[in-house]
């Protein structure tokens, strides 16, 4: 497949877009200061080439911490650590991975004792928690100095300035967005008679059913770690949900929609259309199942793409994108992927911070990072020639797609996902809760955090 430059592509679909619908499309620009300007603009490289290699400076040595320290992630970061080395020798980056289960405790417990590194790479979750607790620099006069902006995606700083709800700024660096959808297996649906990938809610569903046969299932469903994000994430999709709660404070968990949502998502294992094992599945095992021909749809994420291809060819890998719903609209999720900048790091090494940011906004950096992690890189310069990557591409840019976001912004969300809404979905699975008494109490203790944080 021919290389393929991103601003000639969104450049190509956008013009499309704007001659068959009215829909807004993602090129709004930022609050000031020095915001990423409309990303089909034709673009300045002056910042895209890296700095010339300089000895003469005093040794600097940053710390950087990974929030997932598996060897996906210590090989992308490691990579372009390396890299800097080439051309700032003076500064060290001393990488530090992080186990995924443990970070978002080991973060907490650095906040708390002021032991956090000079800066991380942190998913939306932790890095909205580490905003909330005080402890992450606004680095608007760092983007201020860079001249390179209008090689940046609008969308990706679109979302990092709304993570802080009480405090306008920039309060990251986004490397990359995620880009979700749903991955299939080819040979599964051509064998139920399915020759495309659902463009409707229920047309997605009947091919769960479909597809469920000779002792294989429709669905990896994942019920286990992680769990109750793909289950919220389906219920926005098929309610048209993009804003969490109204302008009154209300959920739209409250919608007699979403209980419709939720109840059929759950019926789904209920209907026996997912492993049985899928109680307990977290990531590995929900990518697992699809692999060794368990189940033929999972939802993820660009990320993901690697695994299912150490163990799929590549012609038994469907890329399918988020159905539409009622409205006719895609609702998906993109969480750019970013470095936060805590307040343990020291002011005078902050030209050296930004320096490594500054370089990893390189398109040859942007390309190592997202060819080994998956993504959508930031910088729109940036050549990539994977099929998956092109695919988000242009699901992205649609007109139809509209992205979304959990409520990370509130302080208590986080652990309310994990000590409130994974028990219950695994307790749904098992027939022991009822939906419509789960998602009643769930809006009730979402509605009162929510009030909880605006009062202050």
């Amino acid at each position: 497949m021919k290389k393929i430059l991103i601003p000639l592509l969104l450049a190509s679909l956008l013009l499309i877009a704007a001659c068959a619908a009215d829909a807004p499309g993602d090129v709004a620009t930022p609050a000031a200061p020095a915001a990423p300007a409309d990303p089909t603009t034709p673009a300045d490289d002056t910042e895209d080439a890296p700095p010339p290699a300089d000895t003469t400076e005093d040794p600097i040595t940053l710390t950087f911490w990974i929030n997932d320290g598996s060897p996906q992630w210590m090989e992308v970061w490691d990579t372009v650590r390396d890299n800097f080395a080439d051309v700032a020798p003076h500064i060290t980056i001393e990488n530090h991975g992080v186990p995924w289960a443990d970070a978002p405790n080991v973060f907490n417990v650095a906040a708390a004792t002021g032991t956090l590194p000079d800066m991380a790479h942190v998913a939306n979750l932790i890095h909205t928690n580490m905003i909330n607790l005080g402890v992450v620099r606004n680095v608007d006069d760092l983007f201020a100095t860079y001249e390179g902006a209008d090689n940046l995606l609008v969308s990706h700083f679109e979302f990092v300035r709304g993570m802080n709800q009480v405090e306008d700024g920039l309060w990251g660096f986004p490397m990359f967005g995620t880009s979700h959808q749903f991955w299939y297996r080819t040979d599964m649906f051509e064998s139920a008679g399915i020759t495309e990938f659902p463009t409707t809610w229920d047309e997605w569903f009947d091919a769960v059913e479909a597809t469920t046969r000779d002792g294989h299932f429709g669905f990896s469903f994942r019920g286990g770690p992680g769990g109750w994000n793909v289950m919220l994430a389906f219920m926005m999709a098929y309610t048209d949900t993009v804003d969490f709660f109204d302008a009154n404070g209300v959920s739209f968990l409250r919608r007699p929609e979403a209980l419709e949502a939720l109840t059929r998502y759950i019926g789904i294992f209920l209907n026996n259309q997912a492993p049985p094992t899928a109680v307990g599945n977290g990531y590995t095992e929900m990518i697992a199942e699809v692999t060794s021909h368990n189940a033929a749809i999972v939802y993820h994420h660009l990320q993901s793409a690697e695994l299912l291809r150490e163990h799929l060819a590549e012609d038994l890998i469907g890329y399918g994108w988020i159905p539409l719903n009622s409205n006719g609209r895609r609702i998906k999720f993109d969480d750019p992927q970013c470095i936060a900048i805590f307040n343990t790091a020291a002011e005078e090494n902050m030209q050296a911070i930004f320096e490594y940011i500054r370089f990893l906004w390189t398109p040859e950096q942007q390309f190592e990072i997202v060819s080994r992690a998956g993504g959508v890189p930031t910088n729109i310069n940036t050549t990539v020639d994977d099929p998956f990557i092109m695919m988000a591409l242009v699901q992205d840019s649609d007109p139809a797609t509209v992205s979304t976001r959990f409520p990370s912004y509130i302080p208590g969300f986080g652990p309310f996902t994990n000590e409130v809404l994974s028990p219950n979905l695994q307790a749904m699975m098992l027939g022991e809760l009822d939906p419509a008494v789960a998602i009643a109490q769930w809006a009730d203790d979402l509605e009162a955090m929510l009030a909880e944080f605006l009062a202050g």
